[in-house]
């Protein structure tokens, strides 16, 4: 490839396929979908006891009486990534289990009447839907202790952009020493995955090689940029010839 080991932003719309929540019994179409789960339980600040959701166990052995939490939850989180992440316009290039954490963009899948019939047999009759989620109470509005909601986020056919290195057909992690600046911000993480598809005014990377499915860069924006880094250079060094010389006919005249 063209810009094999090169640092480059890749822009455009992912393939997506069937990812399935066996124990829920769900199925999503996208490139990532999360179970998380959380339960209602007792926690101790100071002196005092208070009541929260929380999506992992609270240890209550040393609370006083009355205040005791489950010994384990019912059920675990659960993440199903797609196998292979690729660009719908260069089937060629994918994204390596590197970058897999960089997908953190996921948006909240909401969950419907229906999907209380898909459901497993084991869990018919346990769940209902409060809120877009599943809900295991009597209230989610007065929880009680044990209470569990379960909720599920995604990311479905959306576009991309994702700065990261070409390396054998795959994006991976780019250097450390690499940097951009991305809405104005300052980036310095050695990869990096946002959802759209920034253009240059969002993305300013001057130092990187951009491709939209392995098309580069138009030759006249380097151009640009080198003119530009060049008329600094020499601006800079006719300010310091111009102090140098006005020192020394000062220097003259004082003689």
């Amino acid at each position: 490839l063209k810009y094999q080991g090169k640092s480059v932003l890749m822009r455009g719309a992912l393939h997506v396929g069937d990812l399935v929540d066996r124990e829920f019994g769900l199925t999503f179409t996208g490139v990532y979908f999360r179970r998380s789960i959380e339960m209602f339980q007792w926690t101790k600040d100071g002196s005092e006891y208070h009541k929260h959701w929380y999506p992992y166990v609270i240890d209550s052995t040393s609370f006083t009486r009355g205040h005791l939490n489950p010994l384990l939850m019912p059920f675990h989180d659960a993440e199903h990534i797609l196998d292979e992440i690729s660009f719908q316009g260069d089937i060629r290039i994918r994204v390596s289990e590197e970058l897999l954490p960089q997908f953190s963009f996921a948006h909240r899948v909401p969950i419907t009447g229906s999907d209380l019939e898909r459901l497993p047999a084991d869990l018919q009759g346990t769940f209902r839907v409060v809120h877009d989620q599943f809900f295991r109470g009597r209230d989610i509005h007065y929880p009680s202790i044990g209470d569990v909601r379960v909720h599920f986020a995604g990311i479905a056919a959306v576009n991309v952009t994702v700065l990261a290195t070409l390396k054998d057909r795959q994006l991976v992690p780019c250097p450390q020493s690499n940097a951009a600046h991305v809405r104005g911000e300052h980036v310095s993480e050695s990869a990096l995955v946002v959802p759209g598809v920034l253009d240059q005014a969002g993305m300013q990377t001057a130092f990187f090689k951009s491709i939209d499915h392995g098309l580069g860069v138009p030759w006249w924006l380097y151009l640009l940029g080198v003119i530009h880094v060049a008329c600094f250079a020499v601006l800079g060094f006719l300010a310091f010839f111009w102090g140098d010389f006005s020192q020394r006919i000062r220097d003259s005249r004082s003689d």
